[in-house]
Formats: structure tokens, C-alpha cells, sequence
């Protein structure tokens, strides 16, 4: 895989670690708190006027029954388990990680500033896990780990490289491109809006419409269709 280059990005791509939003950050530090340590991924801030969002992308287990870890461990979780599901008392559910058939990259999706409420992005390709280091290739999708490093797959290692271009790729790539279109349009709009107040004071200063269509790159006919009755009745 490869990421694609060339073109301006409209967000910005950080380590998750450096995340400036307070709220999230927040939820971070509840997870120091009951002793567990949290895997963090990596971050996508789209900065684009009128486009909040903010994205942290990572990798997560998966069972067969397509059940998926959670991105904690340490604690009162026990060697060789995966936390997936955190109960009312402070404690996890676990599941045993030799049941665990491969990982998914996966994205926390909010979609305005210090936000708790998140869509959940999965990407469509799985990592299978395979019984051999032999067979370890994560650009071909298989990946090798034993039981006690299931829950480490992903953070520092091949496999995070592989998922983190998938991420960009699939999710992050479409949301930089509508992030871009919408900043262009909202520039568009701008401009056409400047351009109808500049041909209005044009026409209260006596410029004709040959000027006017010259001044544009139109023709005179193009320009009167298009300015004349907004003009008229401005100038009324």
C-alpha cells in the first residue's frame, strides 16, 4: 500500500498523543486513574472554516464473532485477556486472547470540538492472524502474535504502519477531499457575493455594461442577463 501524495492536505495528522482538545484528553485520563493504560493511535484534525471534526484512528482485536476489544489493558485485567466490554462497577469483561482471529483498524469519528458523542469508523479489511512468524506479512493482511502480546499488535510495530496508511486511505483521504470541496465552495460563494456588490457600485458609478462585461471576461449580453435586474433594483 501507498500513500497517495501530491495534493494539499485540509486537516492535520498527529500522534494521538498530542491532542489539544481538553475534552478529549479528559477521557484519557480517566482510564490512569482505575490503572489500566490506554493504546493510543493517531489523530486527524480537519482545520477547513465550517468543517469540525476530529479523528483518532487505531487497531483493535477481533473475535470471530465479531466481537472487538477494547483499546485498554493492565489493572484487574488478567495476562493473555482483552477487555470488551467495561461494566457499571468499574470492572471489564474479558475475553481470552488466544480466541482473537485478527484486527481491524478502527477510528473514533467526532464530528464537532470537545465532543463525548463519536461515530465509529471500522476499516472493511481484517488482519487475519496466522500460527506462524513465518507467515507474519502485513501487507498481505496476516499477522502473527502469541497470546501475550495480542493486545500490543499494532502499537509500534508493522502492522500499526500498514493500518495507519489503510486508515488514511480509505477514511481520511474522502473526509480531506470534502473538507476541501467544502472550503473551495465556501471561498466560491465569497467571491461571487464580492464580485455582485463590486459590479453593483460599478453600475451606481456609471460604468456601462460593455465595461462591466469586458472587466469580467464576459460578454456584454452575459453580463446585463446576469447583473441587471439585481442592479436595477439596488440602484431604485
Amino acid at each position: 500500500m501507498v500513500l497517495r501524495r501530491g495534493r494539499p492536505r485540509t486537516g492535520t495528522e498527529t500522534a494521538a498523543g498530542a491532542n489539544r482538545r481538553q475534552g478529549v484528553q479528559n477521557r484519557w485520563v480517566g482510564y490512569a486513574f482505575r490503572g489500566q493504560d490506554r493504546c493510543v493511535g493517531w489523530n486527524y484534525e480537519a482545520d477547513a472554516p465550517g468543517h469540525d471534526e476530529w479523528h483518532e484512528g487505531y487497531v483493535i482485536p477481533e473475535f470471530a464473532d465479531s466481537e472487538r476489544g477494547l483499546r485498554i489493558s493492565g489493572g484487574d485485567i488478567p495476562d493473555a485477556q482483552i477487555a470488551v466490554e467495561a461494566r457499571d462497577d468499574g470492572s471489564y469483561r474479558t475475553r481470552r486472547a488466544s480466541e482473537v482471529i485478527g484486527w481491524r483498524a478502527e477510528c473514533n469519528c467526532y464530528l464537532r470540538a470537545c465532543t463525548d458523542k463519536n461515530q465509529i469508523w471500522a476499516s472493511d479489511q481484517l488482519w487475519v492472524r496466522v500460527d506462524s512468524p513465518l507467515q507474519h506479512e502485513p501487507d498481505a493482511f496476516r499477522i502473527y502474535a502469541d497470546d501475550a502480546h495480542v493486545i500490543d499488535v499494532g502499537h509500534g510495530d508493522d502492522l500499526e504502519d500498514a493500518a495507519r496508511l489503510l486508515w488514511r486511505r480509505d477514511h481520511i483521504d474522502a473526509i480531506d477531499a470534502a473538507a476541501g470541496i467544502q472550503a473551495a465552495a465556501a471561498a466560491l460563494r465569497s467571491a461571487q457575493n464580492a464580485l455582485d456588490d463590486l459590479v453593483g457600485a460599478a453600475r451606481q458609478s456609471g460604468l456601462s455594461w460593455a465595461q462591466i462585461g469586458t472587466a469580467v471576461g464576459v460578454s456584454v449580453q452575459a453580463a446585463y442577463e446576469r447583473w441587471a435586474k439585481t442592479t436595477a433594483a439596488n440602484m431604485s
